[in-house]
């Protein structure tokens, strides 16, 4: 696996965005456009990937929210970054402004509902933090989260995870 500094070596990166759980920069090139997420270590980078796949694991062990929802995993994972596209879309935060003039259509607000209704609220810790960032990635309205109109599905760029839920999942090791 590669280092954050080895692909910084490689692609121009701009700096895009501070975060709390690891800075966000752009990057673009015959290859595509992308975001890198740098983390401030590997310990952090693990985290975050465990949490990564989880949210995805649950999101796919419910075959009724898979038909609902597309996330997917980053393209490149490093030891302290991953790497995935930069999308362009809509996102369900713009959607649910009061000033869009977007109609949603009834399947967004019953796949909302479906999805609501998959959040259990009870379990381990760990399962507690996935729904709390599922709840946060699909049911609030974020920057993270698209609404696909031609397959009646939502899309997620990014698990709106947050330094708390990394904080909570790193305290509750298996």
């Amino acid at each position: 696996m590669r280092t954050f500094k080895e692909i910084s070596q490689e692609r121009v990166l701009i700096e895009y965005m501070p975060s709390g759980i690891g800075d966000m920069y752009y990057s673009a090139d015959q290859t595509g456009r992308f975001i890198i997420r740098k983390f401030a270590s590997e310990e952090i980078a693990n985290i975050y990937m465990e949490i990564l796949y989880s949210f995805n694991n649950w999101i796919n062990d419910r075959k009724e929210i898979r038909a609902l929802v597309e996330a997917g995993l980053p393209v490149e994972i490093g030891t302290n970054f991953v790497m995935r596209p930069h999308q362009i879309y809509t996102s369900t935060s713009q959607l649910r402004d009061e000033e869009s003039d977007v109609i949603l259509p009834d399947d967004f607000f019953n796949n909302l509902r479906l999805i609501k209704a998959a959040i259990t609220g009870v379990g381990d810790p760990r399962k507690m933090v996935i729904e709390n960032i599922i709840r946060n990635t699909l049911i609030e309205p974020t920057g993270k989260t698209y609404f696909d109109f031609s397959e009646n599905k939502f899309g997620v760029a990014e698990p709106k995870i947050s330094p708390i839920d990394m904080k909570r999942w790193s305290e509750n090791s298996a």
